[in-house]
């Protein structure tokens, strides 16, 4: 079979055996084909017509799509699926586009393979999408591609600029300039490919081109928009001509695993400086950040007042201890990310990837700013000790021994957190949580980290840690009482109707505003089943939200696996409580909820059970009573039988059940 190659990217033409594709009756049947071979799934006939023909009634549309499809039939008859009511584009047989080919290179997570295909996209992409090709009184079609060029475009520029930090990150400076040059081409204004530019110029030793591409940006900046340059911009302009950009220093790793590794990483920092210097010239560190363990803090969208919170928590009130909690997937990672770089600054331009020795870095160890900045994620390694010993060697400038007491190594923590001003984020804490039971309790074999919290949150000193978990920690919310502003406890919600619609904008989803309300509404306003959902608009229907509702496609598989673990840790009384409010129609007062349960329990167990739920932030408790988020209910009416729950069951004589 005949394999059609879509070139859709600049001016569209379509080829058969390595020739033209031509006998079109018309050019709204050539739209037709491009609409269906970049829009999968189903589509109805009236959509189509009126896609193309809205001006005349529904009958002759409907003519003149029947008509289209005959002349289509003729030419690609195997490649669609035409049906009485509906027609498709057959994605099992075969066929190229240009624009898948952009889409999954760039339209999934960047790696190294990525960088090795950017010459592909950027051949690929000539121009802008379907440049040039005019659809005569076709306004819904003309917006669908409106939308369809803004969308591509934006993914090429991100894409293009993420391949440019891949090149500067891995020493690819020459491709890197590539990519950059492409960038510029593209968007000659756009201030962030500039800087990128800028840098790689100075990486491969080019001053000069790089003096005289600041003031092209600046020339740029000024006739399109009456502007100077960001001060990040200048600032790096002034370090290039001050000669204090050099190229990062490799570091050598004994093992994969140490590269891989918080600990290992200032290993491999304290061995190259050793191995550079003389010993005993060396300065005594102030301080340390570990670039590489933060991660990558997306712009925040609709999270601005929780992030000024912490914010003020952490400069303002100088709490010791705060608690970041939340269900999981709501971004508690990414938002305490985002506070911790905004308080750091941008990584440093000169220097080993991933390090700042705040002694070398001279004047931004400000007062009152943090020294020492750490971030390690239980679920990478739980051990205590291992965890906090090349740190402590690093800093205090001693070896710790691994063969001390609890209190000792607790101690030595705090002597640091006293001697510099620290901020530790530990992530992932539920990895530490007793699997079973009720919620927020550390499990007796990594008792160290409670009495850690303890200790942090009571000690005078003058620095911070957050813990962050799905569920509210039964340690720190002790210790908030009488401690006011030195112990803090932060519950992550979900995103408000408005931010979760510009969150799907951020990820390339457009539509009617009802439209995405419906979307938001229905994942109930949670970042990731909004990305994961968004993702899945982009790949099957190229960002229209539109399409994506009338085919009916809801998608909760990823989603569903995160609750399934998240609700393995209930015990058989929340599990039970957990499914009467799924297959209730509204609110229950706890009271109605414990009529609802099939065995007599004590007052104790239930008020237990309650409040393990509240710490697992599972049910919106409210004064008119207690409920589920759309999303649970979801969850728990697809996962849960009503079999589960006898909904006929008698209320309960016992008072100890009142709940």
């Amino acid at each position: 079979m005949d394999v059609l190659r879509f070139h859709l990217f600049g001016e569209p033409h379509i080829d058969v055996e390595q020739k033209p594709l031509t006998g079109f009756i018309s050019t709204k049947a050539q739209a037709l084909l491009i609409y269906l071979v970049m829009s999968p799934g189903r589509h109805s006939r009236n959509r189509l017509a009126n896609l193309l023909w809205s001006e005349f009634a529904d009958g002759h549309a409907r003519n003149n799509l029947r008509t289209a499809l005959s002349n289509l039939r003729g030419l690609v008859g195997p490649h669609l699926d035409i049906k009485r009511e509906t027609v498709a584009y057959k994605r099992d047989v075969p066929y190229w586009l240009d624009v898948d080919v952009v889409r999954e290179t760039l339209g999934s997570k960047l790696d190294k393979q990525a960088i090795s295909r950017v010459d592909e996209v950027a051949a690929l992409y000539q121009g802008e999408l379907l440049a040039g090709f005019q659809v005569r009184n076709a306004p819904t079609y003309e917006d669908w591609v409106l939308n369809q060029r803004e969308i591509l475009h934006g993914l090429v520029l991100r894409g293009l600029s993420q391949i440019s930090d891949l090149c500067i990150a891995q020493g690819e400076y020459e491709r890197g300039l590539a990519v950059t040059r492409r960038l510029l081409a593209l968007e000659p204004w756009r201030e962030q490919s500039h800087r990128q530019h800028l840098l790689l110029l100075a990486y491969t030793d080019q001053r000069s081109a790089a003096m005289a591409q600041y003031e092209t940006c600046r020339a740029i900046l000024r006739d399109e928009f009456g502007v100077e340059p960001m001060p990040e911009t200048t600032a790096l302009f002034e370090k290039i001509r001050a000669g204090r950009i050099t190229p990062p220093h490799t570091i050598q790793y004994t093992t994969p695993a140490e590269a891989h590794s918080w600990l290992g990483r200032l290993t491999g920092f304290v061995r190259s400086a050793v191995s550079h210097s003389d010993a005993s010239s060396l300065q005594y560190p102030q301080g340390f950040i570990d670039w590489d363990s933060i991660p990558g803090a997306p712009p925040l969208v609709g999270r601005e007042k929780e992030a000024g919170q912490l914010v003020g928590w952490l400069e303002e009130e100088r709490s010791r201890l705060i608690g970041v909690h939340g269900m999981g997937s709501q971004g508690k990672s990414a938002l305490v990310a985002s506070v911790v770089r905004s308080l750091i600054g941008p990584p440093p331009m000169t220097g080993r990837p991933g390090y700042r020795s705040i002694h070398s870095a001279g004047a931004d160890a400000a007062p009152g700013k943090f020294q020492v900045v750490l971030w390690h994620s239980l679920a990478t390694g739980a051990n205590l000790r291992q965890w906090v010993h090349h740190w402590v060697a690093f800093l205090a400038k001693r070896k710790l021994d691994l063969s001390i007491g609890s209190d000792e190594l607790i101690l030595t923590i705090i002597e640091c957190m006293r001697r510099w001003r620290c901020l530790i984020v530990l992530d992932d804490v539920d990895g530490i949580l007793q699997p079973e039971g009720s919620a927020g309790q550390v499990a007796a074999e990594q008792a160290v980290y409670a009495e850690l919290f303890k200790r942090v949150g009571s000690s005078i000193h003058q620095s911070s840690l957050i813990v962050i978990s799905r569920e509210s920690l039964v340690d720190v919310e002790g210790l908030m009482r009488g401690r006011e502003n030195s112990v803090k406890n932060f519950w992550l919600g979900p995103l408000s109707s408005q931010a979760s619609q510009a969150l799907l904008h951020n990820h390339g989803v457009s539509g009617h505003p009802m439209v995405l309300a419906e979307i938001a509404e229905c994942y109930s306003g949670n970042p990731l089943a909004l990305g994961v959902v968004a993702d899945a608009i982009r790949k099957l229907y190229f960002g229209d939200a539109e399409a994506f509702i009338e085919n009916q496609m809801p998608i909760f598989d990823d989603i569903w696996s995160m609750m399934d673990d998240q609700f393995s840790r209930l015990s058989p009384l929340e599990q039970e409580m957990m499914v009467a409010l799924g297959q209730s129609q509204g609110s229950l007062t706890w009271s109605e909820l414990g009529q609802h349960l099939s065995t007599i329990q004590s007052k104790q167990e239930t008020i237990e059970a309650r409040l393990s739920l509240l710490r697992r932030g599972l049910v919106i408790n409210q004064s008119t009573g207690v409920s589920l988020p759309a999303l649970i209910v979801r969850y728990m009416r697809e996962r849960y039988a009503p079999t589960h729950i006898d909904r006929t069951s008698k209320s309960n004589p016992n008072p100890d059940t009142i709940m």
